[in-house]
């Protein structure tokens, strides 16, 4: 029980108050089945003006400790403790400290209290405790040393501007003071989380990532806000290099890309050189083919170093133009129906690169044998399955002739065959040739969501 006047300091110490008026009151209340721990007594609260009767009654009767809050000058009375009505908040913990149980929520012993303050004093992380005015009231020497100051009294009761001697209008203090007036508006749990500059009296500038949340008092009410700011520069310089190391990685690859296809392009263009003066039908189908196979490569790498990563990109941006490299290439290409239907998947340089020559084996031995007559479809499609990536490649040709072998590949008398085998071995893959209508290659690719391909 306390005056109404003292009601809220108390509470704001994380007390329940109740208050009465009247010794009746007080006597009625120490009847009730309510657990009470400490008795704050005004002097003129007693039968006949004398308090002292019933603080021995409640004393005798409930064994409940009384305190009485005298005004300054009273006379004071031995064998009890007194507080002195304006006494500050300190003078309070300390006078009713003494009579609660140290285990009860809200209360800190002040053994307690030292050993959570030296744990706080040990680490290097800053932490601040603000008022509703943005004035600290506690804090450590982590502080203290950013703010190049001596000692945590200099500290208390100041702002961030008065602090670091620059104008709350002024950034970085600005930033500071906003984001304190947020989290005061923030429910009990939330927090802000940013990154934040401290300069240093030295000049030097660190970055803090800080963590801002409101802080409540047992009924609900905001009474200040706390922060907890950990020194994140050296991770911050190491993330800077590292990306610096990436970037200039990348930038060596894109170089690489470049010149590897120049030196495809100089290949390709003695093959074609070869083949034109040969007579040979069959040495000049082996160079063209071996020169479309290059350029297979050649566009990859030139779509790579174009685009915005060198080590990734969407198939869909790579297999249109590819197709129709290869088609173009055939005299009769200007003539052939060409419907290509791909998925934008993500795939790494590496699957990319194998794909681009399956596929240029399959659109190219279309190209060979399903088109005598010089018309005809080509169909190429390319989806994302559950845990694969399906590539097909159709044409309304004759088909497969009777004689193909579709179980052995690897022992097939063409190149181009043997090539499909290995490459899809290597992909830990499957493929599929059946005749419907003409010609079907279906390949299968272990794949899984996230775009990389599965062991």
């Amino acid at each position: 029980m306390a005056v109404e006047d003292e009601r809220t300091i108390l509470e704001a110490m994380g007390y329940d108050v109740i208050t009465v008026e009247n010794d009746h009151k007080a006597l009625a209340l120490m009847e009730a089945e309510i657990e009470i721990d400490l008795v704050l007594l005004a002097f003129d609260l007693g039968p006949d003006g004398n308090p002292f009767k019933l603080a021995e009654r409640i004393r005798m009767e409930r064994g409940i400790p009384v305190v009485f809050l005298a005004e300054p000058g009273s006379s004071l009375s031995e064998g009890y403790e007194h507080l002195i009505k304006g006494s500050d908040r300190t003078v309070f913990s300390s006078t009713i400290g003494k009579y609660l149980s140290d285990d009860r929520p809200g209360i800190v012993s002040s053994d307690k209290k030292g050993l959570f303050e030296a744990l706080v004093e040990q680490i290097d992380d800053i932490v601040v405790v603000k008022d509703l005015d943005l004035r600290i009231v506690a804090t450590n020497h982590s502080l203290v040393k950013a703010a190049g100051c001596t000692s945590v009294s200099d500290l208390l009761g100041k702002t961030d501007d008065q602090i670091f001697g620059i104008s709350e209008d002024e950034e970085p203090v600005r930033s500071y003071m906003a984001d304190e007036r947020h989290a005061q508006t923030l429910p009990q749990g939330q927090y802000i989380l940013k990154e934040e500059p401290i300069v240093y009296p030295d000049g030097r500038t660190r970055i803090f990532l800080t963590k801002k949340y409101p802080i409540y008092d047992p009924h609900g009410r905001i009474i200040g806000t706390g922060n907890i700011s950990r020194d994140i520069s050296d991770r911050k310089e190491s993330d800077r290099r590292i990306q610096a190391l990436l970037e200039e990685k990348e930038l060596i690859l894109r170089e690489s890309h470049h010149r590897i296809k120049n030196n495809m392009n100089t290949v390709m263009s003695i093959l074609s050189l070869h083949a034109w003066s040969l007579t040979d039908p069959v040495a000049v189908g082996a160079l063209n083919d071996a020169r479309n196979r290059l350029s297979a490569m050649a566009l990859l790498y030139d779509r790579l170093y174009r685009s915005g990563s060198v080590e990734s990109m969407s198939i869909k941006d790579y297999l249109p133009p590819l197709v129709e490299d290869i088609v173009d290439t055939f005299p009769q290409g200007s003539c052939i129906s060409t419907q290509l239907e791909v998925e934008d998947v993500i795939l790494p340089a590496g699957l990319l690169s194998s794909l681009g020559i399956l596929i240029n084996e399959l659109v190219t031995n279309s190209m060979k044998y399903a088109f005598v007559s010089g018309e005809g479809s080509l169909k190429v499609s390319v989806r994302k399955g559950d845990q694969s990536l399906r590539v097909e490649v159709s044409d309304d040709g004759p088909g497969f002739p009777d004689n193909f072998c579709y179980d052995d590949l690897e022992n097939s008398s063409g190149f181009g065959m043997r090539l499909i085998s290995m490459l899809v071995r290597q992909l830990r893959g499957s493929v599929t040739m059946k005749n419907d209508s003409g010609a079907i290659s279906i390949l299968e690719i272990p794949f899984s969501f996230d775009g990389v391909q599965k062991n």
